[in-house]
């Protein structure tokens, strides 16, 4: 099956695990990605590749395309296929988040620490509730795609899994080579720092 969808966004929110989904899917498409390219401004190259490219994967915020004053509808719909990505454990997200405000790493791996958690439960839940109308505005977005849509989940990708079949068998992606990328092993909360570096799956000879 050949695949449809030249131009993929992942519309997303902070730690959701979208920057993994985004490197895996662009190693496997072999297409250019770009993360959060809203960061660098409107005037940017990679804002401008991601809006003309007719072959490439973007994996962005709402937050960042309103923040910018775009017009969230017609961002997203300038896309073949939106991929609605967000993450159903809001606790573990929003100690993910108070995590990396407080250490400024984003994509290092880290150990939950009961007594780190006791201290932050106020931070914690105030981020919680802030997620919660995050993921909401995010997801009314789909009532107005032209484009096709799919929605998946953190625990979908580095839990159950059942979303990296849906992800799969819509791009028509039948023999994975990247899957290494989303080892669950290499999840930031109590990953292992000492995993080597994602490699392609070798050809059976």
């Amino acid at each position: 099956m050949k695949n449809n969808y030249n131009r993929i966004l992942i519309l997303t929110h902070p730690r959701s695990g979208g920057f993994s989904l985004l490197h895996w899917l662009g190693n496997e498409l072999g297409i250019d990605s770009y993360h959060e390219p809203l960061l660098k401004g409107i005037d940017s190259f990679e804002y401008s590749d991601s809006i003309f490219n007719p072959n490439v994967i973007v994996k962005e915020h709402l937050d960042s395309i309103i923040d910018l004053n775009l017009d969230p509808i017609r961002f997203i719909n300038s896309f073949d296929l939106v991929i609605f990505h967000t993450r159903v454990n809001i606790e573990g997200c929003s100690i993910s988040k108070i995590m990396q405000l407080e250490t400024g790493e984003s994509h290092v791996s880290y150990t939950l620490d009961a007594k780190w958690i006791s201290l932050h439960q106020k931070e914690i839940r105030k981020a919680g509730e802030e997620l919660i109308i995050t993921q909401k505005l995010l997801l009314d977005q789909a009532s107005f795609c032209t484009a096709k849509i799919i929605s998946t989940t953190y625990e979908g990708i580095y839990e159950t899994k059942k979303d990296i079949s849906l992800i799969t068998d819509t791009l028509g992606i039948y023999d994975p080579k990247w899957l290494s990328v989303i080892d669950p092993k290499r999840r930031l909360q109590n990953g292992d720092p000492k995993l080597s570096e994602p490699k392609i799956k070798p050809k059976l000879i």
